[in-house]
């Protein structure tokens, strides 16, 4: 999924909202920081996902004409191949 700065930002501030307000959450250092390290998690992780979007498309181009023979559902195809990677590098879905 793609998402920019200000989504994330707008993500990551109303889930630290719903902590703060269910008083799930003590601040041990500025909230400004927490926030900050949030933002950072999540944009890690969707570069990970993205990496891993990359990593099947290339295996599924190069097996194209296999799934084209055969018939295959490519969607549902690319799907197995990315939770597969995913899977071998320990990320969660």
């Amino acid at each position: 999924m793609k998402l920019d700065d200000a989504k994330v930002k707008h993500l990551c501030s109303k889930v630290l909202d719903r902590l703060k307000d269910k008083k799930l959450i003590v601040f041990k250092s500025e909230e400004h920081a927490v926030l900050n390290s949030m933002i950072d998690a999540f944009t890690k992780n969707l570069k990970q996902e993205q990496e891993i979007e990359l990593e099947a498309k290339k295996i599924m181009e190069m097996h194209k004409s296999e799934m084209l023979n055969t018939g295959m559902n490519q969607s549902k195809m690319f799907m197995m191949i990315k939770k597969e990677i995913a899977r071998k590098r320990g990320f969660i879905l």
